[in-house]
């Protein structure tokens, strides 16, 4: 009697059944981590904790997320309609008020500037548009007239210097971005620009082409006084 061995019965068994083995494997070895892990025996480095799962923070965490909180509603919530009425620059150790006359007259700007500095009308209030704010300055040290020492010291700022801009609600911040000297040239300032913005010019006489320096910083922030 011929008898015919096919291919099937040639192979060994754990071949013919490799996929019921390594189900069995599967399953086995998922009972047994789970049961591992039921009874502390993973070690703690190997089990996934999300980052999101930390619910605790230290006071000084906690502190920072507070304070920018803070600062970004009193931004939001700050006035676009106020005028300026001081102006502090701490790197060059200038403070002093701004005055907001109505006419653009030069005559009246003139006698405007010999008391302090000036908003020139029509530009740009603290946090909205264009601030164009000018003063005079002088090489002397000794002048009768301290208004005529507004801005001394204006060519020493830097770029990132703080400028802060004084309202009867609070304190605009500004911060320098150029520095530059224009000679025998009255300044030109744009005033429809797409950001906020605070320009800053020294001058002897409004309106007079001479020697300026001018400063142009960006709104930064407002904080309302408590």
């Amino acid at each position: 009697m011929d008898v015919t061995v096919t291919s099937q019965t040639r192979k060994p068994w754990w071949w013919r059944n490799r996929f019921r083995l390594t189900a069995a494997i599967t399953a086995t070895s998922f009972l047994l981590c789970l049961l591992a892990y039921s009874f502390g025996l993973i070690p703690s480095g190997l089990v996934y904790k999300p980052a999101t799962a930390r619910t605790t923070a230290t006071d000084g965490q906690t502190t920072r997320a507070e304070t920018s909180l803070s600062e970004l509603e009193a931004a939001q919530n700050a006035p676009t309609d106020e005028l300026p009425v001081r102006i502090r620059i701490p790197a060059v150790s200038i403070d002093t008020k701004i005055q907001n006359p109505a006419s653009k007259r030069a005559d009246v700007l003139n006698r405007y500037l010999a008391e302090s500095a000036v908003r020139y009308p029509e530009s740009g209030k603290p946090g909205n548009g264009n601030m164009f704010v000018f003063g005079h300055s002088s090489g002397l040290d000794s002048v009768i007239n301290q208004a005529y020492k507004t801005f001394n010291r204006l060519e020493n700022l830097s770029a990132g210097d703080t400028i802060y801009i004084s309202t009867e609600s609070g304190t605009f911040t500004y911060k320098t971005k150029t520095v530059n000297k224009k000679r025998n040239a009255a300044a030109y300032v744009p005033f429809d620009t797409d950001k906020d913005l605070l320009t800053i010019a020294t001058c002897d006489n409004f309106g007079a082409k001479e020697d300026r320096i001018i400063v142009r910083a960006e709104y930064s922030g407002y904080s309302a006084d408590k």
